[in-house]
């Protein structure tokens, strides 16, 4: 599984890891489209769930970047609910209803 990257650093990375970083709770690294490393620590496996806590809002500060950078959205100006048109928003809270999508980035 460890495909060209180099063993002894990712066995490095996995002690480093499992004794030092008690909240770590897997691993999983990929190059070029495939796995090429996956390891679950503190008896979590690759079927459980766990808490990714903030990491929502590095992905989606990332993709509304690609999506800027590549022209697919002109601002950050757009209403939240615009990309939802089968909510209603007579149901929702005016504040709700107003966020932007530049109101959900960090």
């Amino acid at each position: 599984m460890k495909g060209s990257m180099d063993a002894s650093m990712l066995e490095l990375a996995d002690r480093e890891i499992f004794t030092k970083y008690p909240n770590f709770l897997s691993m999983l690294i990929v190059r070029k489209g495939s796995i090429v490393y996956e390891r679950y620590y503190r008896s979590i496996g690759p079927d459980d769930a766990a808490s990714v806590m903030s990491v929502n809002k590095s992905i989606l500060s990332a993709l509304i970047g690609i999506a800027l950078d590549k022209g697919v959205l002109s601002s950050l100006d757009f209403k939240v609910l615009d990309f939802f048109p089968e909510t209603n928003i007579n149901d929702i809270d005016p504040h709700v209803s107003n966020l932007t999508l530049g109101h959900l980035l960090p």
